[in-house]
């Protein structure tokens, strides 16, 4: 995994609620639910959020915001391009600012690096969203400088995805298969094993509290029970 290293000694530290409206999104049951096209956020880790496409449009947030889970899969960010409806497991983040995409690819990456500070009984709900703190490069002002963080990603960031990465950014990438022919296996001679027959050791990790890990050291991966980025939760040092 590719790691993106910059000094920020000098950022500053802003509230949530300094950088967006946030407002809470509205629970609809699938029994009231009407089949259509704009789609529906729920608490999700993938699909942009999406869980339904609906028609209902009585309670539709805004296109160009940012919606994170705040229970489910929490911290959970997308930017969403079209309108949408929300469910009450999601809070949505109405920027202060002029957003793009590029802006957008840096505050959900942002957003979702703070998943490890919350749990099942540590919801983000929209209160404790409000007073949560984010740092950012300040301008001479020392407002936060949107227009570096545009140019970071559009000159530092986007030039070095890789491939496959940087094809869904562009849109070409193949959403059809690769082949017609269906592969199918002959299993009637395979056998069972136990899981001790195939591996030498198993062994039980240790829970870590968050606070005696120190992150932006060794390239130390941060296993966590988690379905994306290869389970890592973020990069450690120990603190000995």
């Amino acid at each position: 995994m590719r790691r993106f290293n910059m000094d920020t000694s000098n950022w500053k530290w802003f509230r949530y609620d300094q950088i967006f409206d946030i407002k809470k999104g509205k629970r609809l049951t699938k029994a009231d639910m009407q089949s259509g096209n704009i789609p529906y956020i729920g608490a999700t880790d993938s699909n942009n959020g999406i869980t339904a496409k609906i028609s209902n449009n009585e309670y539709l947030h805004c296109a160009n915001t940012i919606t994170v889970s705040y229970n489910g899969s929490i911290a959970e960010a997308f930017y969403q391009t079209k309108a949408f409806w929300a469910t009450d497991d999601v809070n949505v983040l109405y920027p202060k600012f002029e957003m793009n995409v590029y802006l957008a690819l840096f505050f959900t990456t942002i957003i979702n690096k703070e998943k490890y500070r919350f749990n099942y009984g540590r919801k983000w709900d929209k209160e404790l969203m409000q007073v949560s703190k984010m740092k950012l490069p300040v301008d001479i002002f020392g407002d936060p400088d949107y227009k570096w963080i545009e140019n970071y990603v559009k000159e530092s960031l986007i030039p070095k995805l890789p491939s496959k990465a940087m094809s869904i950014w562009n849109n070409c990438f193949i959403s059809s298969s690769f082949t017609k022919n269906e592969m199918k296996l002959n299993i009637k001679k395979w056998q069972w094993f136990t899981v001790g027959k195939i591996f030498n050791k198993i062994e039980k990790c240790k829970c870590s509290n968050a606070t005696e890990l120190l992150e932006d050291g060794d390239e130390i991966a941060y296993i966590g029970a988690k379905k994306s980025d290869n389970g890592i939760m973020k990069y450690v040092i120990r603190n000995e």
